[in-house]
């Protein structure tokens, strides 16, 4: 279901590569948790992952050849720019939230969570932390290590 709504999306593979590799850390930290007797809901937190920059194109400025193919950018361009004037006051995770809050209410509330700055308003659940440390370790596709630091702030 969830590469259905990517696909009715047009999301960018940028973006799907990204997603999935964000699921799969998901997964591994939400297992090491649950073998440590913490509870954990995987499957929305998986969905949350595969979903959670679904509206990410909203906020590009410029689509970009490096990112997109030429291919990719022809053919979604204008649903893209469709998405773009209806969500431009609102940062992706805010456009998840209207866009499928009423129908997917869990997977919402934990994607709406993974904003930068929630990291000061805090979180409530395990999930919403994981999604949110496992979308800062990946970097574009690439799982990374999370630098601490002035420049890594």
């Amino acid at each position: 279901k969830c590469y259905g709504i990517l696909d009715n999306y047009k999301t960018p593979n940028n973006i799907r590569r990204h997603s999935e590799q964000v699921a799969k850390v998901c997964y591994f930290i939400a297992k090491k948790l649950i073998e440590n007797d913490i509870s954990i809901d995987l499957k929305p937190l998986i969905y949350s992952a595969l979903l959670h920059d679904l509206f990410k194109i909203a906020s590009v400025k410029q689509y970009s050849e490096y990112y997109h193919s030429k291919q990719e950018i022809e053919q979604s361009r204008e649903f893209w720019d469709r998405l773009k004037d209806r969500f431009k006051d609102n940062h992706h995770e805010e456009a998840f939230e209207m866009e499928f809050g009423k129908v997917y209410p869990k997977v919402a509330t934990i994607v709406k969570k993974h904003k930068y700055l929630q990291v000061l308003e805090g979180f409530e659940t395990w999930e919403e932390k994981i999604l949110y440390y496992a979308d800062k370790l990946v970097m574009h596709d690439k799982i990374t290590k999370l630098q601490i630091g002035r420049a890594h702030v």
